[in-house]
């Protein structure tokens, strides 16, 4: 699937979930692409997600200075 054909469905998932954070790993790409509240995060560098049954998400999130939007 082309970054282009991923766009509208980006967008769907974004409006109908309203996620706070999301992950997107494409087949066959190095880096993945991540979006906080809606909007796509730059230069990040390294993700961290912690899930358990009994406790709430979280997730750090390492960004390079200068990178971002």
């Amino acid at each position: 699937m082309s970054k282009e054909s991923m766009v509208p469905l980006i967008k769907d998932v974004v409006e109908k979930f309203r996620p706070s954070l999301l992950f997107i790993q494409e087949k066959g790409e190095r880096l993945p692409r991540m979006y906080q509240d809606g909007k796509e995060l730059r230069g990040v560098r390294s993700i961290t997600i912690r899930s358990s049954y009994d406790s709430e998400t979280t997730h750090e999130i390492e960004i390079v200075t200068g990178c971002t939007d």
